[in-house]
């Protein structure tokens, strides 16, 4: 599966930058998850993506749909972190 990046850049999608994007979101605002719950996020998400027929997945659709799960799962203060972080950039 490849990822399209907000400059164009097509990459292979890599699960480790979702574990990675969850765990500094939730340390700034310092509710750190456990393995579990990142485990249970970047599933869901995975799951979510490879349903999507696109052969290329925009990064942005994955931003929504890692802001949408964290929030769902009852996350909402590392939701804000993660977004307020990407905005960020």
């Amino acid at each position: 599966m490849k990822i399209k990046k907000r400059n164009g850049k097509i990459e292979d999608f890599d699960k480790g930058k979702i574990v990675t994007s969850i765990t500094n979101a939730s340390d700034e605002v310092n509710e750190p998850l456990n393995e579990s719950d990142i485990y249970i996020v970047t599933n869901a998400i995975y799951h979510d993506i490879t349903n999507e027929k696109d052969e290329i997945i925009s990064s942005e659709y994955i931003f929504q749909a890692i802001y949408t799960e964290l929030k769902k799962i009852g996350f909402k203060d590392v939701a804000e972190s993660y977004r307020n972080g990407l905005n960020r950039r």
